[in-house]
Parts: C-alpha cells; sequence; structure tokens
C-alpha cells in the first residue's frame, strides 16, 4: 500500500504548477535533489515568516487616518452657554435689564424678544446661565436651529450683557450641553469673556468619525454596550448626544448614591452636586460631598468607570481662534461684549479606513507563496488531491479490501 501511494503521489507532484517541490522528485542526481530539497525549506521558512508578518499586522487592526476639508452650506450653528464669573450675578435680573444688544447675522431685533431666543440653565454652584441655540427658548418651548449661510463677522451671535467680572462662555453642540458646575471635572474648560472689551470668537467645526472595535475602543451605537446601561439611559432619556466626558461626570454621582457617605437625602443621578454641596444650613454635607468628589476624581476614574462608560467613536468639536480688543462701542466697564462666527463654513472631516482588508492580506500570502515556494491559488486543489488520493488508497486496503489499481 506505501509504495503504491508513494507512486501515485509522485505522478501528482511530477504534475504540479508549484515549480519548486517536483524538482525534489524530477532529478536523478542525489545532489540535485539535497539541492532543491535544501532551498525548498529555506523558501518555505522565509515565506513563513512573511506570511506570519502580515497576518499579524491584519490582526494588529490598524487604521489609516484620512483629514480632509469639507464645505456645508449652510451649517449649524453651534449652541452657546454664558454664564457670569460673578456667582449668582444674573440672579433677580431679568434679561432686559442684563442684555445691551444681541443678535444674529442681520437680525438685530432678538434683543427685543430675547425670551424667545435663550434658554434658562439653572445651576447649583454659579446660578442662573442662559443658553443660544438649544432648540428651547426661556418657556421651555422648541424653536428653530440657527443656521449659518456665509460664515465670517456678518453671519454671527453677537452678544453685550451686563458682566462686571466677565463672562464663562461654552462653545457646544446642542446635543452635548456641557456640564456647568464648579469642580465638574469633566474637561470642557470655558472660555472667559473680559468686561469693557470685545473679544470675537471665530471657529472651525471639526468632525471625527471612528472606527469602532477592534480597530478602537469605541462604540459607534453607544445602546449595543453590553455592561451597564444606567448612566447611558438618563443621559438619552434627557436628549442629549452620549459623551464619555459627561458619563464619567455622572458615573460619581452613582458612586455617591451608592455609597451615601454624606447621609445625603433625595439624591437622584444628575443633581447630586447640587442637591448635596450647596446646602447652606448645613455645612457638614457641603464639606463631605466635596471632599467625596476630590477623592473620586484622584483615582483612575476612567478604568472605574469602565462598567458604565465606553468610549464614543464620533464627535463634534470646535476649534476657537480668540482676539480680545478694547471694545468700540460699549465703553461701559462692566459690559462683556463678544462675537461667535464660523471662520468659514469649511469644515474638517477626520476618518479612518482599516489599514489591511481580509483581501489584502490573501494578496500577501498569495503572492509571499508563488514568489518563494512557486505554490498559486491552483496548488492548493493539487494539494488536495493528493490528500484525497492517499485516503482513497487506505480505504480501498483496509476497508473494501480490493487491490489499489494503478493509476
Amino acid at each position: 500500500m506505501f509504495k503504491q501511494a508513494q507512486k501515485s503521489m509522485t505522478k501528482l507532484v511530477l504534475v504540479s504548477t508549484a515549480y519548486g517541490i517536483p524538482n525534489v522528485f524530477r532529478s536523478n542526481r542525489i545532489f540535485n535533489k539535497i539541492f532543491w530539497l535544501i532551498f525548498l525549506l529555506i523558501s518555505t521558512a522565509m515565506a513563513s515568516v512573511y506570511i506570519y508578518r502580515g497576518i499579524m499586522a491584519y490582526y494588529n487592526y490598524e487604521v489609516v487616518t484620512l483629514i480632509k476639508q469639507d464645505y456645508g452650506q449652510p451649517t449649524e450653528f453651534p449652541a452657546i452657554t454664558f454664564c457670569s464669573l460673578k456667582l449668582y450675578h444674573f440672579e433677580n435680573k431679568s434679561l432686559n435689564e442684563l442684555i445691551e444688544v444681541a443678535s444674529f447675522g442681520y437680525d438685530y431685533g432678538i434683543a427685543d424678544n430675547i425670551s424667545n431666543h435663550l434658554e434658562l440653565v439653572n445651576t447649583s454652584s454659579i446660578g442662573k446661565c442662559y443658553r443660544f441655540n438649544s432648540g428651547l427658548n426661556l418657556y421651555s418651548e422648541s424653536i428653530p436651529i440657527k443656521q449659518s449661510t456665509f460664515g465670517g463677522q456678518f453671519d454671527s451671535f453677537s452678544l453685550a450683557i451686563n458682566a462686571p467680572d466677565g463672562l464663562a462662555v461654552w462653545i457646544h453642540n446642542k446635543s452635548s450641553p456641557p456640564t456647568i458646575e464648579l469642580g465638574s471635572g469633566d474637561g470642557n474648560d470655558p472660555i472667559n469673556i473680559l468686561p469693557g472689551f470685545q473679544t470675537n470668537l471665530a471657529i472651525e467645526k471639526i468632525v471625527e468619525q471612528k472606527l469602532e472595535e477592534p480597530y478602537n475602543h469605541c462604540l459607534q451605537n453607544v445602546s449595543m454596550f453590553q455592561r451597564n446601561k444606567t448612566v447611558i439611559d438618563y443621559i438619552k432619556a434627557k436628549g442629549q448626544s452620549y459623551t464619555q466626558i459627561k458619563c464619567l461626570e455622572l458615573c460619581f454621582d452613582l458612586d455617591y448614591i451608592t455609597r451615601n457617605p454624606c447621609n445625603c437625602t433625595n439624591v437622584t443621578i444628575g443633581n447630586v452636586w447640587s442637591a448635596c454641596w450647596l446646602d447652606f444650613e448645613s455645612s457638614v454635607i457641603n464639606s463631605c460631598t466635596f471632599m467625596s468628589k476630590r477623592n473620586f476624581y484622584q483615582q483612575d476614574v476612567k478604568e472605574y468607570c469602565s462598567l458604565y462608560c465606553p468610549l464614543e467613536c464620533d464627535s463634534v468639536s470646535f476649534s476657537v481662534q480668540i482676539n480680545t480688543f478694547k471694545a468700540l462701542f460699549f465703553t461701559d466697564p462692566n459690559v462683556a461684549y463678544f462675537k461667535i462666527f464660523y471662520r468659514s463654513l469649511k469644515y474638517t472631516l477626520i476618518t479612518q479606513k482599516p489599514k489591511m482588508l481580509p483581501f489584502d492580506v490573501i494578496s500577501n500570502v498569495g503572492g509571499t507563496l508563488g514568489l518563494f515556494v512557486g505554490l498559486s491559488f491552483v496548488s492548493l486543489f493539487e494539494i488536495t488531491e493528493m490528500v484525497i488520493e492517499v485516503i482513497l488508497i487506505m480505504l480501498r486496503k483496509h476497508v473494501l479490501k480490493k487491490p489499489v489499481a494503478d493509476i
């Protein structure tokens, strides 16, 4: 049986399209056989190394980052949140008392009906703040989102407001409002606007779209998160876009509620800081909550909150160019004046694509085998034929008990 299998295999090898292997069997001289065998072994080893490196390169899941400028007209204007740097300065004052000038583009009548353009944002540590272009007005009614159609200073949001200690201003997506609390730790620092000066803020939108697992440790759809979605569901219920920064801030609330180190009552996700920190009747709770938050952020928060807070793949941010100079139209030193506008309607789009696809791996493997060993895709069928032939010989000999015919 062995001789017959060897004879059949030799015939198949000699007609094989793999150029290196038949030379071992075709030559009649032992020296040539040894030479071709050594050459074949060396070539196979080299091919194996390159194939291994190619496969490992694919499973490293490397990406190519593409950065390009695109143009959008009209472009949604960002939401603008502003607070007085003097704590509780906006309390007990109407918008008409505070605002000197407010306009968007060529619409200079915003100031006359300002309550229909600003949303009220209540905070515990700063007091009242206001938000422009959030989609809501002072009465929590839905309003249209402003669009920028030109770019430049003639298509800007301008505001002059009584703020003797200046303003804190956040520029953000309307569905991703910042956390406006002292010591929030969310990494979204405001831009400070000085009173008595005019500050121009030229912005450019940056849209980033990453590939999700296994290329990055992020999710395009955080609703598919397989672990605890308590914070994710809370953010979605508020009608906001999920961000890991916002989630990490709310993770403190979960930790605080679970441990309740300060015996604070009536506390839920989203109101720990307002319910348990700024309590003038109980300085113990005030100090205890502050210390709890400080201790919470001294650990690796991202690791600690990994059960609740995955990283999102898609994000929108704004780069800001700040230009401050002495105000020409408002000489009152208590008035802070700023303009926010798109530098142009171009925006930066950052995307990713896989550095290697499965087809690239197949091409690399095939090219390496063809270069070093002479194997091709057809050769795989020949190897399969050899294996089937050996199996048939064994079956006919041991199972069917029939003589094996010469092939």
